[in-house]
């Protein structure tokens, strides 16, 4: 744990329950709105208002659809400030749903 301060990359695991993962199936032509759209896709899955959370997109659609995570606004920044603050500089967010695998052919 001492040398971990000293980690050029540090990855930073959310608890599942905190992190909505979602696979939107967002036709071709709305694409290009994919920032726009995703706050209006997710709202009706979150008890919180679009404008209150983080919202983020994977790079390009998969078999399953568009990956996205939704995340609390407030409780990420409080979250990497109490990191940052210890002097540790997060490189990447996952959730700790992301660590599971991915079998097609069983119920997960």
């Amino acid at each position: 744990p001492a040398k971990w301060l000293n980690a050029r990359r540090v990855e930073v695991l959310l608890p599942a329950d905190r992190v909505l993962l979602a696979w939107l199936d967002i036709p071709e032509s709305q694409r290009r709105n994919l920032p726009k759209l995703l706050p209006f896709c997710l709202e009706d899955r979150s008890l919180l208002p679009p404008e209150q959370c983080h919202i983020a997109a994977a790079a390009r659609c998969t078999a399953f659809g568009w990956p996205v995570a939704m995340v609390a606004r407030d409780w990420l920044a409080a979250s990497l400030k109490l990191l940052t603050t210890n002097g540790v500089r997060p490189t990447a967010v996952f959730s700790e749903a992301d660590c599971l695998p991915i079998d097609t052919t069983v119920w997960q």
